[in-house]
């Protein structure tokens, strides 16, 4: 199985005309891609790179695991995309 890297889905992105101070929307299941090294790190970096620091990402972060999952009040969502973007500090809670 060949790998994807965070080079592979910037160059896609570009390809599909995401550019810098973009807001995009983007809803996508992680085991489509293939296996990318670095997991969803590196998809979310990517895509934060693309549209850089005047850009907006969107991604909805539906749960089918019913648990609580400790997510500081500020932040309206939930899962796993939630806790790896509060965890790098990628989205700002307010811009």
């Amino acid at each position: 199985m060949e790998s994807i890297s965070k080079a592979d889905i910037k160059l896609g992105l570009i390809k599909l005309s995401v550019q810098q101070g973009e807001v995009i929307g983007v809803h996508s299941s992680l085991r489509s891609f293939g296996y990318v090294v670095g997991g969803a790190d590196t998809v979310i970096d990517a895509l934060l790179e693309v549209v850089g620091e005047t850009g907006t990402v969107m991604m909805p972060t539906h749960s089918t695991n019913r648990t609580e999952v400790p997510i500081p009040s500020e932040l309206t969502a939930i899962g796993v995309r939630a806790r790896i973007c509060h965890c790098q500090q990628a989205f700002a809670i307010e811009r």
